[in-house]
């Protein structure tokens, strides 16, 4: 398999968007708000799943990547359901503020590590 050189191009997903990007070293690139350098991917394999951490994007095994990726539920439990009766109380509804995130953003708390608490941190996250 091939790997990334500094000046290879690569295509990175990201949140249900896909952008094609020049690797170089020392030289950010910007996704959304996020200034991202690629330093770290280079000499990876092509195909290899990446996650962002201190603004580095840092290789994770396939594995964990599948179970980052969910599967929609279609139990029965949640058959003929919506989120459209849900009011966006802001603060009721979300525990975990903004301030908290970023902290533990520097922090350099994973992606999913911050994901889980969002969830678990929810009041409504279960009925959507």
């Amino acid at each position: 398999m091939a790997t990334f050189k500094d000046g290879d191009h690569a295509v990175l997903t990201c949140n249900d968007r896909t952008k094609i990007v020049q690797i170089r070293k020392e030289r950010p690139i910007f996704i959304d708000k996020n200034k991202i350098y690629l330093d770290h991917i280079i000499n990876e394999s092509d195909g290899s799943y990446f996650e962002l951490k201190e603004r580095h994007l840092c290789k994770i095994d396939t594995s964990q990547a599948k179970n980052l990726v969910q599967p929609e539920d279609t139990s029965s439990d949640n058959a003929g359901q919506d989120n459209r009766n849900l009011c966006d109380e802001g603060t009721v509804n979300q525990v975990l503020q903004q301030e908290e995130i970023e902290q533990l953003k520097s922090e350099g708390v994973s992606g999913q590590s911050i994901i889980s608490q969002l969830v678990s941190k929810s009041a409504t996250f279960d009925k959507k």
